[in-house]
């Protein structure tokens, strides 16, 4: 995606486009979490492939999570046209 340059304001298909990443990104977070493996009972008796695979979800969640941090762009401005500080319900809706 072709991102605004410092100090110009994201269009609404740019706010629109980083919304839908965002949302992928929580998604995946969360099916991270479904699936995180019960790291007491490996830390306790898990075997080194069991330790493995819980420290490389670990890198995974980690990793998504930081990639979630950088997408909220949150220092970025929004066009704001349609009126002070719009919510995202706002910019959804095409004011």
């Amino acid at each position: 995606m072709q991102h605004a340059t410092q100090g110009e304001p994201l269009t609404r298909r740019q706010t629109l486009i980083v919304l839908e990443e965002l949302y992928s990104l929580v998604l995946k977070l969360e099916q991270l979490r479904r699936d995180s493996p019960p790291f007491q009972l490996i830390a306790e008796q898990g075997s080194d492939d069991e330790k493995k695979l819980a420290e490389e979800w670990q890198e995974d969640y980690k990793k998504t999570s930081a990639q979630l941090w950088h997408r909220l762009a949150i220092d970025e401005p929004v066009d704001i046209r349609c009126g002070p500080a719009p919510s995202c319900l706002e910019l959804l809706s095409g004011c």
